[in-house]
């Protein structure tokens, strides 16, 4: 061990060999009677009695103990390499001199958080910004500067800072939500790629139980999904043979709005069906009045009814 104007270098071999000496005595020399330091040790010291008890299974705690050993090796020499065996082991001439002016305490920092916690305890219910604000102004002594000013150039100086400010929490308030968006449609971005092999797998299962049509039994429908609800099966069945059945029923469906980057339950009714497709209504929940008409597929109704996005009332 080496001191050099507060610097201490000690060299990781020296901290693994104090370990792997610890690790011998408690694995295969749990009989002897030095520790690891080579102090001796009396017959009536406690953890010598401690160690000496009967182990109930020796084999698999030295084992245990052994991998205990190696992993805290591996991570002293991988978290304190440069200190202990790297380029900071063995600090040079230049070093010193380029580090002298760097503290050799945290102090500072302790003052800060000092700083922090009198002024949490003071404003509990105070934002962290304004905090954070208070207390670098403090720091960098912005306060003292403030009060040395006369009165009338104070009132400049901090209506030009409450304006900018103004100007700071709508550009933070812009960025936060285009950042909630990007996210958002991020997310639905994935879901949409995991749930799209299960939407193409419901929309040939939909359109191969449309080609069956009268032949569409309910037990053929639970064969191929088995968690479906008997009412969701019973209207699968419907409409596969005779897709009109469903006309003038209600029910909820679940979109996925792009432009917002949210998912919206709309309310519907079905209003027509034609040989190809259904003419359906939506309007959001309590507002009947503001409705569009959409056309559906057959296949896709079916499917969207599979996969739970579209419920009858």
């Amino acid at each position: 061990m080496e001191t050099r104007d507060h610097t201490i270098v000690v060299p990781v071999s020296g901290f693994i060999t104090v370990f792997d000496k610890l690790i011998l005595f408690l694995s295969y020399n749990i009989l002897g009677t030095q520790d690891c330091f080579g102090t001796e040790l009396p017959d009536n010291d406690k953890t010598l009695k401690a160690l000496r008890n009967d182990c109930p299974d020796a084999q698999a705690f030295a084992s245990d103990i052994q991998a205990y050993s190696a992993g805290f090796t591996e991570t002293l020499a991988r978290q304190l390499g440069r200190y202990l065996t790297g380029v900071l082991s063995v600090p040079t001439l230049e070093m010193f001199e380029r580090t002298k002016n760097a503290p050799i305490h945290n102090m500072e920092a302790e003052r800060t958080l000092g700083l922090v916690d009198s002024h949490m305890r003071r404003a509990p219910n105070a934002h962290i910004d304004l905090i954070s604000a208070k207390v670098k102004c403090t720091k960098n002594k912005t306060i003292n500067w403030l009060c040395s000013m006369p009165a009338d150039k104070q009132r400049k100086v901090i209506r030009s800072a409450v304006k900018q400010r103004r100007s700071i929490v709508k550009q933070q308030k812009e960025r936060k939500e285009h950042n909630l968006k990007v996210m958002n449609q991020r997310l639905y971005e994935k879901v949409e790629k995991k749930q799209k092999k299960e939407t193409n797998q419901a929309e040939r299962k939909a359109a191969k139980f449309l080609a069956q049509c009268q032949k569409l039994t309910q037990s053929d429908v639970e064969m191929e999904y088995p968690s479906l609800s008997a009412e969701t099966v019973r209207h699968t069945v419907e409409i596969c043979h005779s897709p009109a059945s469903i006309m003038g029923k209600e029910f909820t469906h679940l979109w996925f709005d792009n432009e917002k980057c949210k998912w919206d339950l709309y309310c519907g009714s079905v209003i027509e069906y034609t040989q190809k497709e259904f003419t359906m209504e939506y309007w959001l929940p309590g507002c009947p009045e503001d409705s569009h008409e959409a056309f559906l597929p057959p296949k896709h109704v079916v499917a969207d009814l599979i996969l739970g996005d579209l419920v009858f009332t």
